[in-house]
C-alpha cells in the first residue's frame, strides 16, 4: 500500500478508540507544507545528475518539527509525507514537545563517491536552510545517513545563516555538540521494547528464542549487538535491501557487521544461506 494511504487508513481505524473532534482529524490528514527539491550534482567522472529530494512538515502544534533524513533509491514524496505524519503521532504519544517532520533524497549511496555524497548532502542542506532551524524544524539521521552527513548539513546551514547554531541538527558527532550514545539510541531503544515485551509474555530469560532483524543499517546493526550482549539471544537471520541471511546456528554480530561495514551490503557474506531480502514465512520473528 502507498505509505500515505496507509497512514490515512490507520487514522480512520483509530477514530473509534479516541475522543476527538472531526476537524482535528481533518487537519491530521494533510501535511502543513512539503518542500520538493531538485539537486544537481557534478559527478567525478563528468556530467551532472539531478536527484529528487523532499522535506515534509506535517504538524507542529506541539513544537518544532522533528524527524530524520533518509537516503534511499525508493524515497518518494508520499513516503516522506507519511513518515512525517507518523512522527507527529509518535512525538505526541511520547509526550515530547515536537511536531512531525521527515526528509529524504531518492539516491542509492552505493553508487556515489565520498566527494559526490558530500556534494549532494551540502546541496540538500543548502536547499533546506530556509526550511529548518532550532525553533522550527530539527532534522536528524535516518536510513543511510550518519554523523558525518549531519556534520555536512550543519556546516552548510551555519554558512548560509552566518551564525553558529549546533542545535539545528541532531545526530552530530559529540565534538560538534552531538549527544553521547546517539548512534546507539535507536537500536538500543528497540531492544528495550523487545525486552519488556518478552517479560510481558513470560519469555524473558529463555535462551532458545531465535531473533530475526529486518533492516541492517544503523539501528539494525546495533540492535544485533544489544540482542547478543544484553539479552543473550541468538540472531539467526538479518536482512537489508540487498540480501537476507539465515543460519539456524546463529549469525555473530562482529562477523556480520564487519562484512556490512566493508561492503555496504549483506550480499556475499560467508557462513549463511543467502536469498533475496524477504524473510521466509515459516519462521517467527520476534524482532
Amino acid at each position: 500500500m502507498n505509505p500515505q494511504a496507509m497512514f490515512l487508513q490507520q487514522l480512520e481505524q483509530a477514530v473509534p478508540y479516541v475522543t476527538v473532534e472531526p476537524e482535528y482529524l481533518e487537519i491530521l490528514r494533510h501535511p502543513k507544507e512539503v518542500l520538493e527539491l531538485s539537486l544537481p550534482v557534478r559527478l567525478d567522472g563528468g556530467g551532472v545528475k539531478v536527484f529528487k529530494a523532499w522535506r515534509s512538515h506535517h504538524n507542529n502544534a506541539l513544537g518544532p518539527y522533528k524527524g530524520g533524513v533518509r537516503y534511499h533509491a525508493e524515497v518518494s514524496r508520499d513516503e516522506v509525507v507519511a513518515l512525517s505524519s507518523w512522527m507527529t503521532i509518535k512525538c505526541a504519544i511520547a509526550g515530547l514537545p515536537y511536531g512531525g517532520g521527515k526528509g529524504g533524497i531518492s539516491v542509492d549511496i552505493r553508487e556515489l563517491s565520498r566527494n559526490e555524497l558530500e556534494t549532494l548532502s551540502r546541496a540538500y542542506a543548502f536547499g533546506l536552510a530556509r526550511f529548518t532551524g532550532t525553533d522550527y524544524d530539527i532534522p536528524a539521521p535516518d536510513v543511510y545517513t550518519n554523523p558525518q552527513i549531519m556534520s555536512w548539513f550543519l556546516d552548510t546551514y551555519e554558512k548560509v545563516k552566518g551564525w553558529s547554531e549546533s542545535s539545528a541538527y541532531t545526530g552530530k558527532p559529540p565534538v560538534l555538540g552531538g549527544s553521547l550514545g546517539r548512534s546507539d539510541a535507536t537500536g538500543k531503544g528497540g531492544v528495550f521494547i523487545l525486552r519488556e515485551g518478552l517479560a510481558k509474555l513470560g519469555l524473558l530469560g529463555k535462551k532458545d528464542l531465535k531473533v530475526g532483524i529486518q533492516g541492517y543499517g544503523n539501528a539494525g546493526t546495533r540492535a544485533h549487538r544489544f540482542v547478543e550482549d544484553d539479552l543473550g539471544l541468538t540472531v539467526v537471520a538479518v536482512s537489508d535491501s540487498g540480501a537476507a541471511l539465515y543460519n539456524p546456528k546463529g549469525l555473530p554480530y562482529r562477523e556480520v557487521s564487519k562484512h556490512k561495514n566493508n561492503t555496504r551490503s549483506l550480499k556475499g557474506f560467508q557462513g549463511a544461506e543467502s536469498s533475496s531480502p524477504i524473510f521466509s514465512s515459516d519462521l517467527t520473528w520476534i524482532f
